[in-house]
């Protein structure tokens, strides 16, 4: 499990770089005028992406409390991964664009951003399930301490 929290732990760090440096832009959306749109696109990468990679390491911090396979950690690593970057894809896409990727509808920028979202939301759901059962597992293990 160590292995996975590592890599957990490395993507998310990413994760928050880049919504760090979404902040460059958001600043300058506010302070040179490039309209409401954009301010409220590039603060929403910014604070998104911020919040999105430590919550990344948060699942790094605790994940070896989880039960899980060899084939659950795979899973739960791929799937927390996947959703950070799908994530970060659809929300830099967005801002880039001034699109929102709500409906596979419109520019080829807001269809990226759209398939961004769909991709983070499902693997959102899959790494929960997969927390979720190894929660369980843990619980009904009981402490081994």
């Amino acid at each position: 499990m160590k292995r996975a929290q590592r890599q957990i732990l490395f993507h998310g760090l990413i994760v928050v770089l880049v919504g760090l440096l979404c902040g460059v832009p958001y600043g300058r959306a506010i302070t040179q005028g490039w309209g409401e749109e954009a301010v409220r696109g590039w603060r929403l990468a910014h604070f998104s992406l911020v919040f999105g990679g430590v919550w990344l390491l948060v699942v790094a911090a605790v994940s070896h409390l989880l039960v899980l396979s060899r084939r659950g950690i795979a899973i739960l690593v791929g799937s927390v991964v996947t959703s950070g970057y799908a994530f970060t894809v659809a929300l830099v896409v967005g801002a880039i664009g001034g699109v929102r990727g709500l409906e596979a509808t419109g520019s080829a920028l807001n269809f990226v951003a759209f398939a961004g979202n769909i991709v983070a939301s499902i693997a959102s759901l899959a790494w929960i399930v997969v927390s979720l059962v190894g929660a369980v597992r843990a619980l009904r293990e009981g402490d081994t301490d």
